[in-house]
């Protein structure tokens, strides 16, 4: 199932869908269908102009879960969803360690 955080996002910006509606240029209605889930269609406009809005990526806003995570609240999914954007980044901080370890040695690992 998915499930969309921008409700989440607005508590923590402290704003309405009105304010964020005039910020990313979206009708209001549109987005405050989206927002309550009343509507399926979701753009990649849509998410890239709250994403660039929120400064975040599409994974802060949209969460697709299990049928074990409908037993968690809502807390625990936004820590589940925080936790695995840390290690996205966690990864790419060590990947670009590693290469510039390797660009040092005037050598590349074969794989």
């Amino acid at each position: 199932m998915i499930k969309l955080r921008v409700d989440d996002l607005l508590k923590q910006y402290g704003m309405s869908v009105k304010q964020l509606s005039k910020e990313i240029g979206y009708p209001y209605g549109n987005l405050n269908k989206i927002i309550n889930g009343s509507t399926q269609q979701l753009t990649f406009r849509v998410i890239e102009k709250m994403c660039r809005y929120f400064s975040c990526t599409p994974n802060d806003i949209i969460i697709i879960y299990d049928e074990y995570d409908k037993s968690l609240d809502e807390k625990e999914i936004m820590i589940k969803s925080k936790i695995n954007k840390l290690n996205e980044e966690l990864a790419e901080v060590i990947k670009k360690k590693y290469n510039n370890y390797y660009d040092n040695l005037d050598m590349k690992p074969k794989y």
